[in-house]
């Protein structure tokens, strides 16, 4: 009989733990990781992948990424961690060019810096290495193509978060070093023939993430970006929103124009989003009303839930109570994304 009675008991356990596991299981269905990494590796499937260039060390040299950027390299702009200048032996060089809305979204790019809109004129990513190892710089020019002569005074900014493949926030470089600032574009004279007019610096001192920018002023009333999903199982962790803000004119330069890219991942950490009610906000450096009214936008969600990419855009004018959209998510291939991001 008590044998009988420990058996029965065993069971009972077992069971009741079953259903404790369960419990455990069923109650925390949404778990968020939002961070950085997981998101880079879930948006991986959309990333470029890096030009592939290469140059000698200790030799004056220009060479040009196929969307046209500059890299002009003096005799002594390599150097080792160490700091000695290499002055010989073969640079490679791994570059991303980002000039158009798809190229940043797909890159998790953004232009945003101290919780202000940059108005970009372009922006690169680019590594030096040397038999497997990293190379740094003394200093090194760089020109970022644009579509027409322009007037605007722009800087570098230099991006990332200690993630190689992250750029979440920029960091203005020193505007009172002249070769960090272009007053304006120049023609292309270091190449014969190129004749591009282009925002030039001679001075960037970084192989790390590079924006070329300024930042976007307008009197309009700032405003927040909220987008209602699906359900919790899209959320921080496994969805990223992108505002695209095209044409925006730079005060002094009209009618020369730049574009903007704003993102829902917010580098501080703080909570963006609001489970009970499905709302992801676009929220930078711990702000949420960044965007001015009235200005014409193009929004853009992106999941990658369990390895299949939810995608969702619309179009409008930014309203001054703010934006607040649904966002009706359908399955697509990272191809089919690419695609229609080249609408932007």
């Amino acid at each position: 009989m008590k044998k009988a009675f420990l058996s029965l008991l065993l069971v009972a356990c077992v069971a009741v733990a079953a259903v404790i596991s369960c419990k455990k299981v069923v109650s925390n269905p949404t778990t968020i990781i939002n961070s950085s990494q997981s998101l880079n590796q879930l948006f991986a499937g959309l990333r470029y992948m890096p030009q592939s260039m290469s140059v000698q060390a200790g030799r004056d040299t220009v060479v040009y990424g196929t969307n046209g950027t500059l890299l002009h390299f003096y005799v002594n702009s390599f150097k080792t961690a160490t700091g000695s200048v290499i002055t010989s032996g073969t640079i490679n060089l791994q570059l991303v060019e980002m000039y158009k809305a798809r190229d940043i979204i797909c890159n998790r790019a953004s232009t945003m810096a101290n919780g202000k809109i940059l108005a970009s004129g372009g922006q690169v990513s680019i590594n030096a290495s040397m038999d497997g190892q990293t190379v740094y710089t003394n200093g090194y020019g760089i020109g970022f193509p644009h579509a027409n002569s322009s007037g605007t005074h722009m800087a570098l900014f230099y991006g990332g978060t200690g993630n190689d493949d992250s750029v979440t926030t920029w960091s203005q470089s020193d505007t009172t070093n002249l070769g960090n600032v272009a007053h304006g574009t120049t023609s292309d004279s270091t190449s014969s023939g190129h004749g591009a007019a282009m925002f030039i610096f001679d001075s960037c001192t970084n192989f790390t993430y590079i924006n070329c920018d300024c930042f976007y002023n307008n009197d309009s009333p700032k405003t927040s970006v909220n987008i209602i999903l699906p359900d919790t199982t899209f959320n921080p962790g496994n969805t990223q929103v992108f505002v695209v803000l095209h044409n925006i004119s730079v005060w002094g330069s009209i009618p020369d124009t730049t574009i903007a890219v704003l993102t829902s991942y917010d580098n501080t950490g703080s909570s963006n989003y609001v489970a009970a009610t499905n709302t992801l906000t676009v929220k930078t450096e711990g702000q949420t009303n960044t965007i001015p009214a009235g200005l014409n936008y193009e929004l853009v969600v992106i999941t990658n839930k369990n390895g299949q990419f939810y995608y969702w855009e619309t179009t409008g004018v930014v309203p001054h109570n703010g934006i607040i959209v649904n966002a009706a998510l359908a399955p697509e291939s990272p191809s089919d994304i690419a695609s229609r991001l080249l609408g932007l």
